[in-house]
């Protein structure tokens, strides 16, 4: 080699230049890839592991939701047979001594029967008394191993899962709770559990792993933890052994175990989840070994990173193919370059003298002087500035905006900066800096600078400080602003009321325009709903406590009567003195139409519209006190509707609801405005007639009542026939509170329709 000639070394070393470039550029790529890919695969497994985890949480827990709702509807239909008034009242009669057990049972084994034909999953009911003993059973006889381990007198009790014939059985309890809130027995219901069994099987059919999964319903208990509705054969018997084992170690909480299952056929690493049946000592569990339950992971991991590797091969043979002519731009390019550096540290030097002539002229001037380039970096500041940055310009000069003021005021400050270099011209803003005492309003001027070719350099900012002017101003602009923007009315008057302003809230909700407003008085949309004392009394107490809040009923422009909620306070003027009367007024009439909304759904019926229970009782507590003090005479009638339910059955149940809403219709046009109908629940309704001339009358009002129902009812283009019956209690002869009186009118339509139906009967005087 020709050392000599300095066109052959320096081709020489592009060519080594070359070859360096493109060894170090592949085998970045490569080790590049590779750290990627490595990162990427364990990233993503990480990623499928957690997801699997987390959905099959949310499984149990949706899973164990579903087990809670499906033993709340189990209580429920317990709750619902204990709550039937007919059967209820009867068994008070046993305990009377006014029915014996035959009888009893004659009553009750029947309307108890009922439900074993229409629940499905109900295979038997027994009805105890206070002391424990069977008082009637209907359907299938209930094993006391099957009993819940404590039967509560006060809400339902569900007892463990037993087989019984090798069928699994489920026992409910619920307290027999008479009106008067005393506990009259329990009873007992056995269900078949098959819709548990088949959410427990489907809910392991639809987890994605093999057949050693377990998914189970569970009990804690003071005798250990039983598994109910699991996988059973000879396989699975080891396994669910050592599950219940597992499982009595855990604290009784929500739980996802990932832990080794050593002493399982399967031994190895193993996945258990706990999912607690709220306010229950049940739990869902489900078990499957970590190597099924992970498989789908490791399968997309293994997938993701024969991808990165293909791609990585690939790209190392496209890259070399593409950096060969690059490599050769790069080397020559270099050269370039150092050329460059020499030229800008020389340029670099002259900045630097410039700069120092121009911090002598610009360090005594008064107001905040900098210059920064057009990245941004401060080339220099004066002493103004030093004192409002709080640091000596040192510290200053070769910074930028983020680290003296940080990120969100450097973001204002730069965008301004811009708008000066695109637009090529002075702009100027409004600026905070911060100072000693806190931030300052500044009016900026910016401005760019030019070298001798006319480039822009930078951008020179000058600026004065108008705090005080803009703390002025802020507060006149906020003032108007909340007065001209609130959503409440405000007005202002003088201190002899006449209106100075309204804001707009205020003359759109009233309907008055300002200028209708201003020089009135209050008086111009003041309502007839309160008398001149009421007035009185808030002037009065304006004057001598300086506010007064409360509700108000005001006049629209157009007439029409709303509901406000008014404050007023009075405003002191400089002096201290009071100077002028603000108002503030809050359109409520929404919230009093809700009200009235709410006080009509608690006590009506929602399919009827007619009273309900609460309000019934309510107007019948009433109805006695003026019975008593006027000394007149009223009736309670009890009606309940014959054959009902073969309508409901047969028809559907939405012709049902439309044969009640009928009936509700027809048994209010019988009567007169001051009495009252309502529907107790059901097919039942009660009437109350009020203020009877004669006792007898009662009948009077049955027999049109019976004749209002010789008709057919036209319910959607069916044709329905329904006879009533009716039972009769009068005060003061058949009791004089309302549960007697309910009572006796009760059993009065119970004897009518054991006579046959279609009739009344009167209450026998107790």
């Amino acid at each position: 080699m020709d050392t000599n000639n300095p066109i052959s070394a320096e081709s020489l070393e592009a060519t080594l230049l070359q070859k360096r470039l493109r060894r170090r550029a592949l085998f970045g790529i490569l080790f590049t890839s590779l750290l990627v890919g490595g990162i990427g695969t364990y990233l993503l497994y990480r990623s499928h592991a957690e997801q699997l985890r987390s959905e099959i949480i949310f499984s149990s827990r949706l899973q164990a939701a579903a087990v809670d709702a499906e033993l709340a509807r189990l209580a429920n239909i317990a709750v619902q047979i204990t709550s039937r008034t007919g059967i209820r009242l009867k068994l008070e009669s046993f305990y009377r001594g006014e029915t014996d057990l035959v009888q009893l049972r004659e009553f009750t084994e029947p309307k108890l029967a009922d439900p074993l034909k229409l629940i499905k999953d109900l295979r038997g009911i027994t009805r105890l008394g206070k002391d424990g003993r069977t008082l009637v059973q209907v359907g299938a006889p209930i094993a006391e191993e099957l009993w819940p381990r404590r039967i509560a007198k006060d809400s339902p009790s569900i007892g463990n899962p037993g087989k019984d014939g090798g069928q699994f059985l489920l026992a409910v309890s619920a307290p027999i709770i008479n009106r008067a809130g005393e506990w009259l027995g329990t009873d007992l219901l056995l269900f078949d559990p098959q819709r548990l069994q088949q959410a427990i099987a489907q809910f392991k059919e639809g987890q994605q792993s093999n057949g050693s999964a377990v998914a189970a319903l569970g009990t804690h208990s003071e005798n250990g933890t039983r598994l109910f509705f699991a996988p059973t054969g000879k396989a699975n018997t080891a396994t669910l052994s050592w599950l219940e084992g597992r499982l009595q170690q855990q604290a009784f909480e929500d739980r996802f175990l990932d832990t080794s299952n050593e002493g399982d056929p399967d031994s190895g690493q193993a996945i258990i989840v706990i999912a607690n049946i709220p306010d229950r000592p049940w739990f869902f569990a489900y078990y499957c070994p970590a190597k099924a339950f992970y498989a789908r992971a490791h399968r997309q991991a293994l997938l993701s990173l024969g991808s990165i590797l293909a791609l990585t091969l690939v790209g190392l043979l496209l890259s070399n193919w593409l950096m060969r002519p690059l490599a050769g731009r790069i080397s020559v390019q270099a050269h370039s370059l150092q050329a460059l550096l020499r030229r800008n540290e020389r340029l670099l030097s002259q900045v630097q003298a410039s700069e120092a002539q121009l911090q002598a002229i610009v360090d005594n001037a008064p107001a905040v002087i900098y210059v920064k380039d057009p990245n941004g970096v401060y080339q220099l500041a004066n002493a103004s500035y030093e004192r409002v940055v709080g640091k000596h310009r040192d510290e200053i000069v070769g910074q930028t905006d983020e680290t003296l003021f940080g990120a969100e005021m450097a973001g204002q400050f730069r965008d301004n900066d811009r708008q000066v270099l695109n637009a090529n011209q002075a702009r100027n803003w409004d600026e905070k800096l911060p100072g000693p005492d806190g931030f300052h309003d500044y009016l900026s001027v910016k401005f760019p600078l030019y070298d001798a070719s006319g480039t822009i350099t930078g951008v020179c900012g000058i600026a004065t400080d108008i705090s005080e002017r803009k703390r002025i101003e802020r507060q006149i602009a906020l003032s108007a602003a909340v007065f001209t923007s609130t959503s409440e009315g405000i007005v202002i008057t003088e201190l002899n009321g006449t209106v100075i302003d309204a804001n707009p809230a205020f003359t759109e909700v009233m309907g008055y325009g300002r200028d209708e407003v201003v020089g009135q008085k209050p008086d111009l949309w003041r309502s007839d709903r309160h008398d001149e004392a009421f007035y009185e009394g808030i002037w009065t107490q304006v004057r001598d406590k300086g506010r007064w809040r409360g509700e108000i009923w005001n006049r629209r422009k157009d007439g029409q009567t709303i509901a406000q909620l008014l404050t007023i306070n009075c405003v002191a003027n400089e002096l201290g003195e009071p100077g002028l009367y603000a108002a503030i007024y809050s359109d409520i009439s929404r919230l009093k139409e809700s009200e009235s909304k709410l006080n009509h759904l608690a006590h009506h019926d929602a399919l009827t519209g007619l009273p309900n229970r609460l309000l019934f009782d309510d107007r019948l507590r009433h109805a006695i006190d003026r019975a008593r003090r006027k000394d007149t005479h009223f009736a309670v009638i009890f009606l309940d509707l014959d054959r009902f339910k073969e309508i409901n059955d047969n028809l559907g149940h939405h012709i049902g609801d439309e044969l009640l809403r009928e009936v509700g219709r027809v048994l209010s046009l019988c009567l007169r405005k001051e009495d009252t109908v309502a529907r107790m629940g059901g097919d039942e309704f009660t009437l109350l007639i009020e203020e009877l001339a004669d006792p007898s009358a009662a009948t009077l009002v049955a027999e049109k009542l019976l004749k209002a129902f010789g008709q057919d009812f036209d319910l959607k283009g069916n044709k329905v026939r329904i006879t009533p019956s009716i039972g009769i209690s009068l005060f003061p002869q058949h009791g004089d509170t309302c549960d007697r009186l309910l009572h006796h009118a009760d059993e009065a339509m119970y004897r009518a329709k054991t006579a046959g139906r279609n009739g009344f009967r009167i209450a026998v005087k107790s």
